[in-house]
């Protein structure tokens, strides 16, 4: 299957992505973050290695919905956290990693997409900006689902 990767840079200056509040995750620019993400798309396998374990990646994807509550779910409904991802869409299967100012990787491992977005906001944690960076995920991801590119 082709593996898509998206990449949305406003200026492509290093960034943290953060596992948790205060916890660094990963520095890095775009270009070291989109080659290691692959083996999400292909179950924790690197060319003929195991990397992770199937059932490890799976979880990322999903996640206890009732353990997720206010104020997250103003942004991902039907979203969970699992082995230090956001989920946005236990259905969809769409996990994320996101930076404290806007910065994100979204991965959906069945549609094969991954996007980095490195561009900040203006101030910590932006609700509103949240929704309308996930809705052009959510509208990119079922765009190229539909053309089957």
């Amino acid at each position: 299957m082709l593996n898509r990767f998206l990449l949305v840079v406003v200026f492509a200056l290093p960034i943290t992505i953060h596992a948790q509040q205060g916890e660094p995750l990963k520095s890095a620019r775009a270009e070291f973050i989109l080659s290691p993400l692959e083996f999400y798309l292909d179950g924790g396998v690197v060319g003929d290695t195991r990397v992770v374990s199937k059932h490890w990646v799976d979880r990322c994807a999903k996640g206890n919905h009732s353990l997720y509550g206010k104020p997250y779910t103003d942004t991902c409904p039907k979203g969970a956290y699992s082995n230090f991802w956001w989920v946005d869409n236990i259905e969809k299967g769409d996990f994320m990693a996101r930076g404290v100012f806007g910065q994100m990787i979204y991965i959906n491992p069945m549609a094969h997409i991954t996007i980095v977005k490195l561009s900040t906001w203006p101030d910590y944690l932006k609700p509103d900006f949240s929704k309308k960076t996930l809705l052009a995920f959510r509208a990119i991801r079922e765009a190229l689902s539909e053309q089957g590119i």
